[in-house]
């Protein structure tokens, strides 16, 4: 019979949830991304050119980061059946996590 090697305490996975909520760059841009998308073009059109078309999409999955209810993946150990649920990240270059991560 093979031993596991596995720890089951949910401390020592690894695995830390974020509290992106808790941000002060996620309550920024929560609280004042639809405004900056309706005014970009009539204050920052003129010196910065038109918003690229992936902006919006990049800010919006910022927001849903880590959030539990967007969907998350089931792991669990064979070894010592410890279930873990782990929310989808963002991927993207302007999520302090995300970046974390990939660096």
């Amino acid at each position: 019979m093979p031993v596991s090697t596995c720890n089951p305490a949910p401390s020592c996975s690894g695995f830390r949830p974020r509290e992106a909520f808790l941000s002060p760059l996620w309550r920024l841009v929560s609280d004042h991304l639809d405004a900056f998308l309706c005014n970009y073009s009539e204050r920052h059109l003129f010196t910065h050119g038109p918003l690229a078309s992936h902006v919006e999409k990049v800010w919006n999955d910022f927001l849903r980061c880590g959030d539990y209810n967007q969907g998350v993946v089931l792991l669990k150990c064979p070894g010592c059946q410890t279930s873990l649920a782990v929310p989808y990240s963002c991927k993207t270059r302007i999520c302090p996590s995300c970046m974390t991560r990939r660096a």
